[in-house]
């Protein structure tokens, strides 16, 4: 399931909103004008109906009667678009329009005297108003008066209108849409400004987190800076205690050297390597918990120093290391990380093989392989935790692979045992977060 960002979400949220929003405003706004408009054209069509009426006179009898010619010359023109005819009710056509060719205006049976009434449809626009007229005897006769006028203007005029309102609502929804993203952007910056405040922390910039941030974010600052001081205190107390280590083992290791011979080099370079692997262990508990990456290491050295020491140590069985990496293949990664990653792996592997041992690297995956006894399936997911072997006849602590995965996972990268090529068992790991060249 894809998760949106709250940007995202914010922003198709507020566009649907203001979607629905002009779009119910650009209805009742045209449905209004609509209205209004039809109420104009029944005005106008109404006062037409009176220009008729002063046009009456009385017959000879008193009964309504109508000039040839009207007194609005559109009733007087052919194709005016203005027709009119005065009906005696039930049928009776009394008086029709000049501009009136062969067409026929009815009159309605449903309207009373004094009513009125307005229909339009997709040519033109009627309309009709009853009236009575006495005549000399006082007899009451029943006209209506019915108008059609040509609406091609009327709905030109509606369709201009609604063009005219849906450019402005574009136009106005547009920069609405400009302004509320402009206006979320604004809202989440102290959000996006976050990442930049963890970044400072992870390159030791700083040792907490601002409290200069938005009231809302400040609580969640205040735990995470609160975690970060009981991390800090935990760690001052490891450093402390590998501090503590490092300078007992130091008089020791300095009472070794003076009592060995100065030719005996092995033993020395032995000495050395526990020399730097107490500071190693020194260093990694001052930086506990940290990624900061050194500078540019070639794990192609680093291997072939490792293996170099490992021939010296087990030469009575005729141990070859053989090292297949490019030497000129360079990562950022802590070169301690890379001592200790593949002195494990490697020491591990002299250990169980017979004679051959091999570390290979192609296209990100690192693997180290041996041929001696293996390690089952069974096996492979516990070795891999502290404290466990798969061999407890040989010595050890059990700590070596499990310290191989922690820098693994360190750098983003995942352990796999299976079985080599060799016959033996095959380490294969990766590191994501050191950056190859």
């Amino acid at each position: 399931m894809i998760r949106l960002s709250i940007t995202r979400r914010l922003l198709i949220i507020s566009a649907v909103m203001l979607a629905a929003f002009l779009g119910i405003a650009a209805y009742a706004l045209d449905r209004a004008y609509i209205n209004a408009s039809n109420t104009a054209l029944s005005q106008r069509l109404e006062a037409h109906a009176y220009t008729l009426l002063a046009d009456a006179q009385d017959g000879p009898q008193g009964e309504l009667s109508m000039p040839t010619q009207s007194s609005d010359p559109r009733f007087n023109q052919l194709d005016s678009g203005y027709q009119a005819s005065i009906i005696e009710l039930p049928k009776r056509v009394i008086w029709r329009s000049v501009s009136i060719q062969d067409e026929i205006l009815t009159a309605s049976a449903d309207l009373k005297i004094g009513q009125t009434q307005l229909s339009i449809d997709d040519l033109s626009a009627h309309y009709e108003q009853v009236i009575a007229w006495e005549d000399f005897s006082n007899k009451e006769h029943i006209y209506s008066i019915v108008i059609s006028m040509d609406i091609a203007p009327h709905l030109a005029e509606q369709a201009s209108f609604r063009s005219t309102l849906w450019q402005w609502l574009s136009f106005t929804g547009l920069g609405l849409l400009i302004t509320l993203i402009m206006a979320v952007r604004w809202g989440l910056r102290p959000l996006s400004e976050i990442p930049g405040h963890i970044q400072a922390l992870e390159k030791g910039d700083v040792d907490m987190l601002s409290d200069d941030v938005a009231s809302e974010l400040k609580p969640l600052t205040q735990q995470i800076n609160a975690l970060l001081a009981q991390m800090h205190r935990r760690h001052e107390r490891i450093r402390h205690a590998m501090s503590d280590m490092a300078h007992s083992l130091k008089t020791p290791l300095a009472l070794m050297r003076s009592q060995l011979k100065a030719d005996d080099t092995e033993v020395n370079q032995q000495i050395d390597e526990i020399d730097r692997m107490i500071r190693y262990y020194r260093q990694r508990a001052t930086l506990a918990g940290t990624d900061q990456f050194g500078a540019l290491c070639r794990p192609h050295h680093i291997t072939q120093r490792i293996a170099q020491s490992l021939e010296k140590v087990h030469r009575g069985k005729s141990l070859r290391i053989t090292i297949e990496i490019p030497e000129d293949l360079e990562c950022r990664a802590d070169e301690g990380d890379l001592y200790e990653l593949f002195g494990n792996l490697l020491e591990n592997a002299a250990k169980y093989a017979q004679q051959s041992v091999m570390v290979s690297y192609n296209e990100g995956i690192w693997a180290v392989s041996d041929d001696g006894p293996g390690i089952s399936a069974a096996d492979a997911e516990r070795v891999l935790q502290r404290g466990q072997r798969a061999d407890e006849q040989r010595p050890g602590q059990g700590i070596g692979l499990a310290v191989v995965k922690a820098i693994v996972e360190q750098y983003d990268g995942q352990v796999e045992i299976d079985k080599s090529a060799l016959n033996g068992a095959e380490i294969r790991f990766s590191l994501p977060a050191a950056e190859f060249n």
